[in-house]
């Protein structure tokens, strides 16, 4: 009894551990790929600003409220959302 129980205990501190680090894979996959887009982490893994609709749709939210680091962002690239940004207001 008096080993089994720090064996249980090691064993349930483990479990999470996996869980955590899969979901953390499966987000930077999301921002690699363009299918989400994170403010810190999308300019170093995903430098050509290839969004899937959902993660531009949230970029140029964060870009409307300032929250965007505009020289990370290749003019080029940066012409194209402001033209994004200026037909939503149209709207």
């Amino acid at each position: 009894m008096k080993t089994t129980l720090p064996l249980i205990l090691v064993g349930l501190m483990l479990l999470p551990v996996p869980a955590q680090a899969e979901r953390q894979g499966r987000r930077i996959d999301a921002i690699q790929s363009g299918r989400l887009y994170d403010p810190i982490l999308t300019p170093q893994l995903n430098p050509s600003y290839h969004f899937q609709p959902n993660a531009e749709a949230q970029f140029l939210y964060e870009l409307r409220k300032g929250r965007v680091r505009t020289d990370r962002v290749p003019e080029a690239q940066m012409n194209y959302f402001f033209e994004q940004l200026e037909r939503q207001k149209q709207r």
